[in-house]
């Protein structure tokens, strides 16, 4: 991981209820999820971003099985030049012959999806990366 200068001060994952839950249960043929993180950008970061208008958090899922999914959630640099924390919220949907585990990843970047350089901006950009279990509730889980 690279030197990360945006840090998870806290993650909640929520089913399509808005409960808070630990792991994904699969039960119909689409899931929707949830993912917000609270954010602390550090000062040095604050002033990477000052000459964009917006800071870019990019969310990557990936899993066999399924296509990439790929979201962005822009953060205002005035509102985060004002705060010491920042919300970033993504609400994605994945299908019931995802595998055992999802694959999630958080970027920082200034570029739009499809912009030239952007998985390049994106593997400098990685600050955070974690795994969601799948739970599939007929004791088959991803096998």
């Amino acid at each position: 991981m690279r030197d990360p200068k945006v840090y998870v001060t806290s993650m909640l994952l929520k089913d399509a209820d808005g409960d808070h839950i630990y792991e994904i249960d699969v039960d119909d043929e689409e899931v929707i999820v949830e993912l917000e993180a609270v954010l602390y950008f550090s000062p040095e970061m604050k002033e990477i971003l000052r000459t964009f208008d917006y800071g870019r958090i990019h969310m990557l899922v990936e899993a066999p099985g399924i296509d990439r999914i790929w979201m962005t959630s822009d953060i205002p640099i005035d509102q985060l030049a004002a705060l010491k924390l920042a919300k970033a919220q993504f609400k994605f949907t994945i299908d019931s012959t995802i595998a055992n585990e999802l694959h999630v990843i958080l970027a920082y970047s200034s570029k739009h999806n499809g912009d030239m350089g952007m998985t390049a901006s994106i593997e400098s950009g990685t600050f955070f990366e974690t795994y969601i279990p799948i739970n599939r509730g007929d004791g088959n889980d991803g096998q």
